[in-house]
């Protein structure tokens, strides 16, 4: 079976290319093929896929200038991981849990930079309304004053 030596490449690669975008966005989508092909058994593998997709929405930097477009490849990675929870959350309680965990613990720290937020937030918001209304509006006061500090800074550059 091939599915480890995907699997394994998926993780090195997401691993030692966290600054360029093409590659990051051809993994995502091969996280997604994986995990769409019905003949392939890829719930077996989710928990050594999952966090190379979770790095894609809320790594610090996810290409080689700020200037690109990394928000796109953070909502991409959203939706590959809204696919694995719907698709595999059944078999797998724990999985949308653990990775909502993640996401809402990133959300809320004041230390993690904005485009650390927008991935957080989209991947939140991707698992549907049920998880904005549970997670997202309780903590967004929270979220306002962490929020406080970056408002006060230089905005990010925005792309032409």
């Amino acid at each position: 079976q091939l599915m480890p030596y995907f699997v394994q490449f998926v993780q090195e690669e997401v691993a030692k290319s966290l600054k360029n975008l093409a590659r990051l966005r051809a993994l995502v989508c091969t996280v997604h093929s994986l995990v769409s092909n019905p003949a392939i058994h890829a719930e077996l593998y989710l928990h050594h896929l999952m966090p190379s997709v979770v790095t894609c929405m809320v790594a610090k930097r996810l290409s080689a200038s700020p200037t690109e477009d990394h928000w796109s490849l953070r909502i991409q990675a959203a939706g590959t991981m809204a696919l694995v929870c719907r698709k595999f959350g059944g078999a797998y309680p724990t999985i949308q849990p653990r990775i909502t965990r993640t996401l809402l613990r990133a959300m809320l720290d004041a230390g993690k930079p904005l485009p650390t937020h927008f991935g957080a937030i989209s991947g939140l918001s991707a698992l549907g309304p049920r998880v904005v209304r549970l997670l997202i509006l309780p903590n967004l006061k929270q979220y306002l004053e962490v929020l406080e500090p970056h408002m006060a800074r230089q905005p990010y550059p925005v792309p032409d």
